[in-house]
């Protein structure tokens, strides 16, 4: 039965095979082509997303560092700093609440941010600083490392999610 249908398509005169696969390829090419350049946009949003938030994470770390470098903690503001404390401290507050907003609301890495737990993790660093927890220890330097391994693990976690999510591994 196969046999018999392939002896009738040899039957077919070449210039029409030559002609379907003209037709075949001037339908296809439209449809091929606008797959890959909507593939190619998704994948270009969502390395400019990853991009702005590990740009947002390293100024919110150096910020972070650099204020609990020169100032003990978050509590009571000092009189004789207070304005230099103020702009620092707003710097910092102003950077967590972008970055905030950056793991939650972008279109085209949130559900792989989601799925590695990213936004739980900023969460629990926020919550660290705030209680205290974090900013415990003998001296300054102590203090800045119990700060730099969470804010490490972080940016260890948004740049693995990015490498999967873009097809880098």
């Amino acid at each position: 039965m196969i046999a018999h249908i392939f002896c009738k398509l040899d039957a077919i005169p070449a210039p029409l095979w030559t002609l379907l696969g003209v037709v075949v390829g001037a339908v296809m090419s439209p449809f091929l082509t606008a797959r890959w350049q909507h593939n190619q946009w998704v994948l270009d949003n969502k390395k400019a997303e990853y991009r702005e938030l590990l740009d947002l994470l390293e100024t919110y770390s150096l910020r972070l560092l650099d204020y609990l470098g020169k100032y003990p903690d978050f509590g009571p503001i000092s009189p004789a700093t207070e304005a230099d404390q103020v702009a620092a401290r707003r710097q910092v507050f102003e950077i967590q609440n972008s970055l905030n907003l950056a793991l939650a609301d972008r279109l085209f890495t949130r559900k792989a941010l989601a799925k590695r737990d990213v936004r739980r993790q900023f969460e629990e660093l926020i919550l660290g600083l705030d209680s205290g927890a974090l900013l415990h220890a003998a001296t300054v330097g102590e203090k800045l490392d119990k700060i730099r391994a969470p804010l490490g693990e972080l940016h260890q976690a948004v740049l693995e999610t990015a490498k999967h999510d873009l097809g880098l591994v």
